[in-house]
């Protein structure tokens, strides 16, 4: 990674990456490690760009904060920065944060990516979809730049959830093949229970 001209020491270095080891690694190098906290917010939508802004698009929304245990006084300008825009700053570790947006962010763009592979080979036309089909496709239309940069990094985590979700969707098959309900019902249960503990 390559840095542009220096700051003024005093300042703190902030980026907005979904991936922090790599932007981690790089600001430790250029020994910016004391002024550099990488923040990921958990906002925005599968739009891109200027146009895709809209008032308000931090409050209440989680904000991942990493940094150097150097860099104390900058994670602390950073988290006040975030909570005066209306978000809950958090911090996490490098390695930590990704692993856990392998899961769950990469994931699920990836499974939306698929579902509509599906429904496409199949002749499904967007405009036939319902609510619930929108919604699990919604991912599928995010600029596929961003996400190859991210992919191209990708912790191992992201290959296993692939594996693990490519078999739960194989036994979901079987189960409707063999005629074996209550099986489905379970997992239907145990999804919806899961989905409405927050």
């Amino acid at each position: 990674m390559r840095w542009g001209p220096q700051p003024p020491p005093d300042s703190v270095l902030m980026d907005l990456a979904s991936l922090k080891a790599p932007v981690a690694d790089a600001a430790h190098a250029a020994g910016l490690s004391a002024r550099w906290v990488g923040c990921h917010p958990m906002a925005g939508s599968e739009q891109s760009g200027f146009g895709a802004s809209a008032p308000g698009l931090f409050k209440g929304v989680r904000v991942w904060l990493v940094g150097h245990p150097d860099a104390e006084d900058a994670m602390t300008v950073a988290a006040d920065l975030w909570t005066d825009l209306g978000a809950m700053p958090e911090r996490i570790e490098a390695g930590r944060h990704d692993r856990l947006m392998a899961l769950a962010s990469q994931l699920p763009q990836l499974a939306s990516t698929a579902l509509v592979g599906v429904l496409a080979d199949q002749g499904i036309d967007p405009k036939q979809l319902g609510p619930g089909g929108r919604d699990m496709t919604r991912l599928a239309g995010s600029s596929p730049g961003m996400w190859l940069d991210l992919l191209a990094h990708a912790p191992a985590e992201l290959v296993d959830g692939l594996r693990r979700l490519s078999a739960d969707v194989s036994e979901l098959a079987d189960d409707i093949e063999g005629g074996l309900l209550d099986r489905v019902s379970d997992r239907l249960e145990r999804g919806r229970t899961w989905r409405r503990d927050p």
